[in-house]
């Protein structure tokens, strides 16, 4: 792109288009400027000047200078922390809500016997199914789980479902109460491992 100057009396070129107040400075070209070529035990100390110096802890409480930087942890399932009351809050409704609705990924759809519910009884389900994962993950964490209260809890929250017959209730109360049972020891003895 070429630029256009204009002589206004002497000798000054000044810019044209863009503000002709302002005078056009030659600016002479500059060779790069080379940098002196260093040994490489040279370019490592360079490298440490210029390098920030972090401390590290280790497990011990030890603290060490160090120039490389800690490595932000990625996360995974493995190191991702979850609330333990969450995660058994989790496993409970994983339990309540096997053998009542599938996803069928053909038909990318809901699919089992919560779906044939109608859409008022399905609020009320689900409604009382969360409140019933709540309770029963307080009597858990609380360490005072009842199985037979939990049966009985889970009778009634099956009852919503209609036209239903009572054996399949007791039926499928009695399964989700052995493998919430079953959550319960497996708990006690993760944390009569830790103890």
């Amino acid at each position: 792109m070429q630029l256009q100057t204009a002589q206004s009396g002497g000798d000054d070129a000044k810019l044209t288009g863009l503000n002709p107040e302002l005078p056009v400075v030659p600016q002479p070209e500059s060779p790069p400027v080379k940098k002196p070529e260093l040994s490489s035990s040279e370019a490592d100390r360079e490298a440490i000047a210029q390098a920030t110096i972090e401390k590290v802890t280790t497990a011990e409480g030890n603290v060490f200078p160090t120039l490389r930087k800690s490595p932000e942890p990625i996360p995974t399932e493995l190191n991702t922390e979850k609330d333990p009351v969450q995660r058994i809050k989790e496993e409970v409704e994983m339990i309540m809500q096997a053998d009542l609705v599938n996803f069928d990924k053909k038909a990318n759809k809901l699919t089992g016997i919560f779906t044939e519910i109608p859409p008022d009884r399905q609020t009320l389900f689900k409604a009382e199914g969360e409140r019933l994962a709540n309770e029963i993950t307080e009597m858990i964490q609380s360490g005072k789980f009842d199985p037979g209260e939990a049966q009985d809890e889970l009778v009634r929250w099956l009852k919503i479902i209609p036209d239903v017959n009572q054996p399949w209730i007791m039926q499928m109360a009695t399964i989700k109460k052995d493998k919430i049972l079953a959550l319960v020891n497996q708990i006690h003895r993760d944390r009569n491992m830790l103890n």
